[in-house]
């Protein structure tokens, strides 16, 4: 399986800090948010390559984090060309020049820059299986997260945990479930991404691919992960992040970048 980490925004809402500096290399835990990512992704063994797609502003910073990284053989950062905001893919964009660009012909694993979990990446990675390769949402109820209700709401058959209803922030939700940027998916459905697009859908949310994919009655389902997810979008949940997430020790020290 291939993991792939979005990481092509301008996090515009977290300057002047990131001004120079990607959401993925704001520091935590004494490293970086997304050391804790690629740590996690690694320790699931099922995962053997990872795939970053920054924008062109900040590729040099991202190539060299990677130099330093004790799995630089395991991950490649992908340029998308972007140089400003207001010209950027969006996430499915993003994701679709990815897997055209490397060609991915595998399972993979869908992770946001931003997002982060107590849970591990075992058990969304083995429920995938299970469903026999179906596409998988991670949800998390609105009780553990640092969000507000502005994500995707999502509703399930409570036998299987098919997703039967999943709305992208919606005025008025009924669920207590909401989304996260969290997705595994099969090699299949990479075909619908390329429908989807082609449709002339929004290329800006991937909820809105999974939502598109659930109206036209594809199986998706839904693994409740377990303990909190963080959310790093703007200055007031960096800081929540920084002083609610879970630090854990290491057996190395980590690597500053200069």
């Amino acid at each position: 399986m291939k993991a792939v980490i979005l990481a092509a925004g301008f996090a515009t809402r977290l300057r002047p800090i990131t001004d120079d500096l990607p959401k993925s290399l704001l520091s935590l835990c004494g490293r970086t948010v997304i050391d804790e990512q690629v740590d996690k992704l690694v320790s699931t063994e099922r995962i053997d390559d990872i795939f970053v797609v920054t924008n062109a502003k900040f590729y040099g910073p991202m190539e060299k984090w990677r130099e330093s990284s004790v799995y630089r053989d395991k991950i490649k950062i992908i340029n998308d060309g972007v140089t400003r905001e207001e010209s950027k893919r969006g996430a499915i964009g993003t994701l679709k020049f990815c897997m055209d660009e490397v060609q991915i012909a595998d399972d993979f694993l869908v992770l946001g820059s931003d997002n982060l979990f107590e849970d591990t990446f075992d058990g969304i990675i083995n429920f995938f299986y299970q469903k026999q390769g179906c596409p998988v949402v991670a949800i998390h109820h609105i009780d553990n997260t640092n969000l507000s209700r502005q994500s995707s709401e999502v509703v399930l058959e409570p036998d299987t945990g098919r997703v039967t209803t999943f709305v992208e922030k919606p005025a008025n939700p009924k669920s207590p479930y909401l989304s996260s940027l969290l997705y595994v998916m099969s090699l299949t459905i990479l075909r619908e991404v390329g429908s989807y697009l082609n449709s002339g859908s929004s290329p800006d949310n991937i909820g809105n691919f999974i939502a598109w994919l659930v109206s036209r009655n594809f199986p998706v389902f839904g693994y409740k992960t377990n303990g909190r997810r963080f959310d790093i979008g703007d200055h007031q949940s960096y800081a929540s992040t920084v002083s609610l997430y879970p630090c854990r020790k290491r057996d190395y020290a980590s690597v500053e970048l200069s």
